[in-house]
């Protein structure tokens, strides 16, 4: 019963269930494809920096109705 209880005392984030972003995995992928996304991504936030990587990641989905709910 504890698990079920803290899992019932946690608040949502504010993201709608069932959203993607872009620039992100849907969870549809096989792990071939993960790998590929994961070292893409990892060049890329060495490429630009991790502040800039994760600005970039802010503004393509600054509009996304996932955080408008």
């Amino acid at each position: 019963m504890y698990a079920l209880d803290y899992l019932k005392s946690l608040k949502t984030n504010g993201i709608k269930k069932g959203c993607y972003f872009e620039q992100q995995l849907t969870g549809e992928e096989t792990l071939y494809h993960i790998m590929n996304f994961v070292n893409g991504e990892q060049l890329l936030a060495k490429t630009f920096g991790e502040k800039a990587y994760l600005e970039s990641l802010k503004k393509t989905n600054a509009r996304s109705s996932c955080l408008h709910v």
